[in-house]
């Protein structure tokens, strides 16, 4: 059996899409539940805008000692994460963009569109994931001449 990656990113990142899931599939059932997809969509994708920020900033503030490239940062890619890590996190990526594309495809032009946005926290906390925890290469020191 495969388990998660420890850690409160890959946690919030799981339960944040479970509730998704179960919002999306509920809402796309019973329109009644539509008003509080809206509301969780949206609130989903404002935390998102945070945690972006937040990951922004912290790698800023690591980018004094690391090389942080644009692929490890924002993709986990060039080895930045062990292969668990990167395969939880965009796991759980792809499940929000399957879901929300799905959900409003069933329904289209109706209030689950908001859904689209949901997947952004998602890419926010693979980058969150990659400033905290990333390994990256240490910064070689400028020659003062």
């Amino acid at each position: 059996m495969v388990t998660a990656p420890a850690g409160p990113i890959p946690r919030i990142d799981a339960w944040v899409t479970l509730a998704f899931v179960a919002v999306a599939v509920g809402a796309s059932i019973w329109s009644v539940l539509r008003p509080v997809a809206v509301v969780f969509d949206l609130t989903v994708f404002l935390v998102g805008c945070g945690v972006y920020t937040w990951a922004l900033v912290r790698a800023a503030a690591r980018s004094r000692e690391r090389t942080i490239s644009l692929g490890g940062l924002f993709f986990l890619l060039e080895g930045v994460a062990p292969r668990t890590v990167v395969m939880w996190l965009w796991g759980f990526v792809t499940v929000q963009v399957v879901v929300a594309v799905l959900t409003a495809a069933v329904h289209p032009f109706s209030e689950l569109a908001f859904g689209v946005l949901v997947p952004l926290f998602g890419f926010a906390m693979l980058a969150l994931w990659s400033a905290v925890h990333g390994e990256f290469p240490r910064r070689e020191p400028v020659p003062v001449e």
